[in-house]
């Protein structure tokens, strides 16, 4: 896993779906949810991306080689 998407795009989605969840007050019910959630919100993301053509993590090599220059 790319470290950019384990250090930003992770942590984001992952606290976008525990507010979503945050009325749940069962451990293993939360946590099955919140993997589920998880996949399908990142899928959201790359979606979202892709169709408005925004920078994402995939891209980031390219944007970096842009600001050195």
């Amino acid at each position: 896993m790319n470290d950019y998407d384990w250090a930003l795009v992770e942590p984001a989605v992952e606290r976008a779906v525990g507010n979503y969840l945050c009325n749940i007050k069962n451990d293993s019910e939360f946590e099955g949810k919140l993997l589920l959630l998880k996949i399908r919100y990142k899928t959201y993301y790359y979606y979202v991306a892709d169709k408005y053509k925004l920078p994402t993590i995939r891209i980031l090599p390219f944007i970096l080689r842009l600001i050195r220059n």
